[in-house]
């Protein structure tokens, strides 16, 4: 069951920009990287379900590397094949996480496939102002217990942002980055958490990003 989530209707379903996501997770789960999978979710431009084929998929390894991974013992899978194949779901093989924080590993290559997902299926100069709203809204929550004038001029940012009126462009969008990061949670807990579980209450703000976007 799909969570509903507040979306502009005339663009296509939010929980498209997770597919690719869901494909990995499909393929471990069956074990097979090419098998037809049946999701059912609205067509563009309306509320109508329709069906949609979708293609499991598994690491571009080689069958070795796909043995290790099958259900059954994937908890005894090497961190690093294991983190592999949450990279390469989210397309950030080339990332290097060493240096960025423990809690914020996984939304960073969360938001850095969202971000490129936006780019090449809702080109807009809106999509950097989109991503640096992110980004300070991740910075926001992190360091919210300590005190200071950044703390106390997003504080007042957030403040706007609840007596502002909703953008339905821009809810969508970040309803995108919602469903990439809630099945990347889903995809990192199914490979026993290769990267740290983010707090989540932590991680997103509406009423901040939502006006970070203005600002």
């Amino acid at each position: 069951m799909l969570t509903p989530l507040v979306e502009d209707f005339s663009q296509p379903s939010c929980y498209h920009a997770a597919r690719r996501i869901r494909q990995y997770f499909y393929g471990l789960v069956l074990g097979n990287g090419n098998a037809l999978c049946i999701e059912n979710d609205r067509k563009k431009g309306g509320s109508v379900v329709s069906v949609n084929e979708v293609t499991s998929l598994l690491i571009s390894g080689n069958k070795d590397e796909q043995k290790k991974l099958q259900l059954h013992h994937l908890n005894k899978a090497p961190l690093k094949l294991r983190q592999q194949v949450l990279k390469e779901a989210l397309d950030v093989q080339s990332l290097d996480l060493k240096n960025i924080p423990r809690d914020l590993q996984l939304p960073l290559c969360v938001a850095s496939y969202w971000w490129r997902y936006r780019q090449g299926h809702h080109s807009s100069p809106a999509n950097i102002n989109y991503l640096h709203a992110l980004l300070l809204g991740f910075l926001y929550e992190l360091h919210n217990a300590e005190p200071g004038a950044f703390k106390e001029e997003m504080g007042a940012i957030k403040a706007e942002g609840e007596r502002s009126q909703l953008d339905l462009h821009v809810a969508h969008a970040f309803s995108q980055w919602q469903v990439c990061m809630r099945q990347s949670l889903h995809l990192n807990q199914l490979l026993f958490c290769p990267l740290p579980k983010p707090a989540c209450y932590r991680l997103y703000c509406g009423p901040l990003v939502h006006q970070l976007t203005e600002n």
